[in-house]
């Protein structure tokens, strides 16, 4: 078996601060050197003039940096609340290796601070105070925040069943007109530019039809054009 080659440390000395607060410089007699969180560096028990393996410093600056990746997922989740995707993504953009991303999104997870469920239900929440936007456009928007596609489409159904889309179509039907300057009555050609507009909003297209109906525009035809 290979012997595990080992460097003398010259110099521990204070190095600013990192996501996990003061940091802790050890030098090593071979030029290089390791920055820790100070609790860590502290903790090793290590002091100038010690022998440490190469094992032991790649285990310590592994630590370090799963520690600082928690940190620092813990200050973006105190600024907003984001999903497992969104956050793993932060993560990574900022420099983290895959173990300590893992570890920071495993630690926020266990102790309730990272719940994709509690997000979507919170999110969908905030949504549906608008009328703007459809279920297919709400279930499409968690789906790109990283949600699991089942899970958006349980929440989703379950927040908006039919009749209450149905009433949310008309509503941001008669807003869309209103802001036009458009006449109660539609003609076929406004009925058909007003089911495009609340399609792109993401309604169904039966939802679609009976809301153009309810604002007495023609009934579109059974098959899109």
């Amino acid at each position: 078996m290979k012997p595990q080659s080992e460097r003398t440390i010259a110099s521990m000395e204070p190095a600013g601060r990192g996501p996990a607060g003061s940091r802790v410089r050890i030098g090593f007699d071979d030029g290089s050197s390791l920055e820790l969180p100070h609790e860590l560096a502290i903790g090793l028990g290590w002091h100038p003039g010690d022998r440490v393996s190469d094992r032991e410093v790649e285990r310590a600056r592994r630590r370090g940096e799963a520690v600082e990746a928690r940190e620092h997922a813990l200050r973006l989740l105190e600024y907003q609340a984001r999903t497992r995707s969104e956050l793993r993504h932060r993560l990574e953009r900022a420099g983290y290796r895959p173990p300590a991303v893992r570890f920071a999104l495993h630690w926020c997870a266990a102790r309730g601070f990272l719940d994709d469920r509690r997000f979507a239900e919170a999110w969908l929440a905030s949504r549906l105070t608008r009328p703007e936007y459809g279920s297919y456009r709400l279930r499409h928007e968690l789906i790109q925040r990283g949600i699991n596609p089942a899970l958006a489409q349980e929440l989703v159904e379950a927040a908006l069943p039919p009749e209450t889309e149905l009433e949310r179509a008309v509503e941001a039907a008669r807003r869309y007109w209103r802001r036009k300057g458009k006449a109660e009555t539609l003609s076929p050609q406004e009925a058909l530019k007003l089911s495009r507009y609340l399609a792109g909003r993401g309604f169904p297209y039966a939802t679609v039809r009976e809301a153009v109906r309810q604002l007495g525009g023609e009934l579109l035809p059974e098959e899109t054009p």
